[in-house]
């Protein structure tokens, strides 16, 4: 055989031309690993390449094959495929050896193959958001039309760099390319060095005029490997690219006068140099800006930032954006007292917004802060400790503000903890300004969703003050006994409580660990459901008996009945108005609805609704109560600022409970025959589930999940989106009125014929239903089937 008959093997998926002095040609990472066979290697055909010849792949010269083949075509190349990991850093050569029949063989020339083992950049060992390792600094960052004519510097480094490294710069858009390469200047580049670039004002051109100008970049080897690859030849194109850097470019951006700075507003003639903490006398710094009109245009925004430094370290901040309504004119900002530092530097400065982007940014006016401030403040929780359950509402959170011991008015800063949240849903810290006896309240606070122990904190100048909040442990799945015939469950504001009313007494135990807290004894009661105001201080209670029908009100603090409203009728259901300055009491018999004066504690009128109202609830907004009229079949919309009946639903079923979604949209109504979902403006039904017998319903806090208590002695899991049957969990005899926890993880369900509280698992998206439920498919009936 001719050894010159036989031609080097080739690899299929190469990265061709590769620019070395003795590479024939490359091979990336991605390709390498993308097939689990191997890299696909043919060889051949050969001059009298003959059946059942053998051919054998070998790696660097290694003494045994990577990989054989027999021959089983004698005029079509042979396909062997080279194993994944046995490249090494730099050239590596491929040869062939074919044995034939008669025991002569010969080896093919050699293929150099230029391979690296990692990326630029390398693995990322926190994928997503960025590649950490393709470091970027940009100087200056803040950038003037002089400043890109004279050049703006990119310093780029990131480790496993090769000769010939393609780097594409993204400036907002544009596009900037560098390859790393020898030239005259630098006939040998140092891989060991970062690469330094320079932008100009063409890379500005296309956002001339952005305080959050992007910059990133990405690398490509020669041999096809991009940054964000793995050494195992997995590519995530998150880290593709490097962090994004951001840089302030205004190149048109007008310089506006500085603000003017005063300790007394009004005062004319006074040293803007200085700030005199003696003359603020515990007031604000008041910055004063001229609107020109020639400058300001009404709908414009301005964003004023103030510093304080101490031996040039920054030590307070307070920052404001403001609209602008009326020009030309004279805006004049408050700076807190408390953010004026003796001693320090304090530096304003103001942006001019329009249509979202910076168009101008003032001179900084600078002064030094002279003269001695009031007394320190002091700032302390006054109702500490607090507690809630999982998502629970927490009690009025209280503080106040002294200096020298003496009440203050003043601003203080409260952080929540993570998961914690205001009343409008978002966290952090939120600055207050305080009552001026230096009081401060917060409501509507909700606990974290998990249990724990978290810090509260509150600060004021170089006050602060901590106070302890315990999220509480959800509830052990399971049964207790409670008071008998128990009818209605209801959970107090935070969550950590839990109601019960039955025949005789109303009991309370802790939602966690289930142990009974009182029991008040209420002779004639016979209780059909609970409901509490908003702080959790009084619970309201119906008594459906002969001898007692009403409203039973506790005072929760030492749980001692407060006092007793007589309603006639036998009342069911009760709803507090949003304010809880009204009651709506549903009353059976009579066919009304009973409005009672809270403060009072006073029947103030009486509604007619339909036959045997039952269910009752409130609007999102508090506008419009529901009535459930069970033998009426129909549910009254009563109007709750004219006190009357303002629309009217007939239904086909027996109703017994009514529900609204959080957002107001839909109306539930289960009754002795199914649960339909209605629009609550147009009243039109849009889905329904027959089949079903049920009184009651509780819908979960974020309107999720309708949890229906059904008379076959199970609780029925609705999905209120995709209105299937998810779930059916045993609990005792007949369940009734139920409770949901405040993260709607448990369900407090009081089951009246074995006078027992049963606690049950509500996750119906997350794992498998706990033992004893049933679960439909994702793809469950409309309906259910007869005797289900």
């Amino acid at each position: 055989m001719n050894t010159f008959s036989l031609t080097p093997p080739k690899i299929l998926l190469k990265t061709y031309p590769v620019i070395h002095p003795v590479a024939h040609i490359g091979l990336s990472i991605l390709n390498h690993y993308k097939d689990p066979l191997g890299v696909s290697v043919v060889f051949g055909p050969w001059q009298g390449q003959a059946l059942f010849e053998t051919v054998e792949l070998y790696v660097n010269d290694g003494l045994k094959p990577v990989a054989s083949e027999i021959v089983m075509d004698t005029s079509a190349p042979v396909l062997l495929r080279l194993p994944s990991g046995l490249l090494l850093e730099g050239v590596n050569s491929l040869h062939c050896a074919v044995e034939r029949l008669s025991g002569n063989g010969d080896k093919s020339p050699k293929l150099l193959v230029l391979y690296d083992i990692y990326a630029p950049g390398g693995d990322d060992p926190v994928p997503g958001g960025g590649h950490p390792a393709l470091t970027i600094n940009v100087s200056p960052t803040s950038v003037n039309a002089a400043q890109a004519e004279k050049g703006v510097t990119l310093t780029l480094d990131w480790p496993h760099k090769h000769l010939y490294d393609l780097v594409t710069v993204d400036c907002s858009g544009v596009p900037v390319t560098h390859r790393i390469e020898p030239t005259p200047a630098d006939p040998k580049p140092d891989l060991t060095k970062p690469v330094v670039l320079t932008l100009t004002a063409t890379h500005f051109a296309k956002d001339r005029n952005n305080p959050r100008f992007p910059i990133r970049y990405n690398v490509v080897s020669q041999v096809g490997n991009f940054s964000g690859t793995t050494h195992l030849g997995q590519f995530n194109a998150q880290d593709h690219w490097s962090e994004t850097t951001w840089i302030d470019v205004h190149l048109d951006r007008v310089v506006l006068e500085m603000p003017i700075l005063q300790e007394v507003l009004g005062e004319n003639g006074d040293d803007p140099t200085t700030v005199d903490l003696g003359k603020m006398n515990g007031g604000p710094l008041w910055a004063l800006i001229h609107l020109i009109d020639t400058v300001w245009q009404a709908e414009d925004q301005i964003h004023l930032t103030f510093t304080a430094e101490l031996n040039g370290t920054v030590v307070s901040t307070h920052e404001v954006m403001l609209p602008i309504k009326l020009v030309p004119g004279q805006l004049s900002v408050d700076i807190p007292n408390a953010k004026v530092i003796a001693d320090s530097l304090v530096k304003v400065w103001y942006e001019q917004i329009r249509d979202g982007k910076v168009i101008a940014t003032s001179t900084v006016a600078k002064a030094q802060v002279e003269g001695q401030s009031l007394p320190d403040v002091e700032v302390k929780f006054i109702n500490d400790p607090f507690s809630a359950a999982p998502g629970g509402s927490i009690k009025a959170i209280k503080l106040i503000l002294t200096r020298a011991g003496q009440p203050s008015a003043g601003v203080v800063d409260v952080t929540l903890p993570e998961g914690t949240v205001y009343a409008d849903g978002t966290g952090g810290t939120r600055s207050f300004n305080t009552q001026a006896d230096g009081t401060l309240t917060i409501n509507g606070v909700k606990g974290a969703i998990t249990s724990g122990t978290y810090t509260l904190s509150a600060s004021s100048r170089t006050a602060t003050a901590t106070a302890a909040l315990v999220i509480t442990e959800s509830a052990p799945v399971g049964s207790i006994a409670v008071v008998e015939w128990p009818y209605c469950a209801a959970l107090s504001p935070d969550g950590t409580q839990v109601y019960v009313g039955g025949v005789g007494a109303v009991e309370v135990y802790d939602a966690a660990s289930l142990k009974i807290i009182a029991r008040l004894n209420i002779p004639g009661l016979s209780s059909r459901q609970i409901v509490l105001n908003k702080d959790g201080s009084r619970a309201f209670v119906t008594s459906y008996s002969d001898t007692a029908t009403g409203v039973y009100v506790i005072d929760t603090s030492n749980f001692t009945l407060l006092a007793y409203i007589p309603v006639a009728n036998h009342t069911y259901g009760i709803v507090l108005s949003k304010d809880d300055s009204l009651a709506f009491v549903s009353a059976v018999s009579g066919g009304v609805v009973a409005v009672i004066d809270i403060a009072s504690l006073r029947v103030i009128k009486t509604i007619s609704v339909g036959l045997q109202p039952i269910g009752i609830t409130i609007s999102p907004n508090g506008r419009e109560v529901y009535v459930g009229n069970n033998n009426g079949r129909s549910v009254s919309i009563i109007d709750t600022v004219a006190l009357t009946v303002s629309r009217t639903l007939p239904t086909e079923w027996v109703v017994g409970d009514v529900a609204v979604s959080p957002d107001g949209k839909n109306l539930y109504v289960v009754g002795w025959g199914g649960v339909a979902k209605f629009n609550a403006a147009t009243l039109i039904k849009e889905r329904s589930i027959s089949n079903i017998s049920a009184q009651f319903f509780t819908l979960s806090p974020d309107g999720r999940w309708l949890y229906v208590s059904s008379i076959d002695h199970r609780i029925l899991t609705i999905d209120t989106l995709s209105w299937e049957l998810r779930a059916a969990t045993a609990v005792g005899i007949d369940p009734l009125l139920s409770a949901i926890s405040r993260d709607g993880t448990r369900g407090y369900v009081p089951c009246y014929r074995d006078h027992r509280l049963w606690v049950i698992p509500l996750q119906p998206e997350s794992t498998a239903f706990a033992e004893g439920m049933d679960i439909i498919g994702d793809t469950g009936p409309a309906s259910l089937p007869d005797g289900v």
